[in-house]
């Protein structure tokens, strides 16, 4: 996610969202705004939670504009994390067109960590921006 972040990719614009400690704003992936230190970010799966975490939205990315809609490959990772009744490897990503880099917990060789282990993730952040 700070790669997304410091490198400013729209593709993940939907997936998460940042809050820069320092200032108290929290913007899209792709925002333009000047990057803060590593250690000054956070990381939110919903606009909702930054909001409650008393972050403002950034005036410049405006992280709240209504069609903010996740990229095509997210809905395919949330059904294949609901479906899945073992560990997903990148075999079973590439299989259904998800670029395995851009998953956020796929396993591989030398990860312990499985989507069905962050089932919740993305289904926490379905219900938000479905509200």
């Amino acid at each position: 996610m700070m790669r997304a972040f410091m490198s400013a990719d729209a593709s993940y614009d939907g997936i998460f969202w940042t809050a820069v400690k320092t200032t108290h704003i929290f913007c899209k992936p792709s925002c333009t705004a000047r990057k803060p230190k590593p250690e000054n970010v956070e990381f939110f799966f919903a606009p909702k939670d930054a909001l409650f975490a008393g972050y403002r939205a950034c005036k410049r990315c405006a992280p709240l504009a209504i069609g903010a809609a996740p990229p095509a490959w997210v809905p395919k990772l949330i059904a294949l994390a609901d479906d899945a009744t073992e560990r997903v490897s990148a075999r079973h990503l590439i299989a259904r067109s998800i670029d395995p880099a851009r998953a956020p917990a796929a396993s591989s060789d030398r990860s312990a960590s499985s989507i069905a282990a962050h089932r919740s993730t993305p289904r926490r952040w379905t219900r938000a921006m479905n509200r």
